[in-house]
């Protein structure tokens, strides 16, 4: 009924992959411990539902990073 989708590049499948959303979506894991959190992942740039919407976590996170004092994450 459904067909799978092969488009896209290496890299594009390879981010996805090491992206987490699933860990932070279950408390397992913080935004920040995510290797992909404000590097491959932004609100501009999201690998998961947490960064998509605003009101996920690691969207949340990354928005008010500047308010908690950490360097190198810009608010949106």
């Amino acid at each position: 009924r459904f067909s799978l989708c092969t488009s896209g590049s290496a890299s594009d499948s390879e981010a996805d992959y090491r992206c987490r959303a699933g860990e932070v979506l279950i408390g397992r894991l913080s935004p920040p411990e995510c290797e992909c959190f404000g590097k491959d992942c932004t609100p501009l740039s999201p690998l998961g539902a947490p960064m998509v919407s605003t009101e996920g976590a690691c969207a949340a996170y990354y928005r008010h990073a500047a308010s908690r004092g950490e360097p190198g994450r810009a608010s949106t």
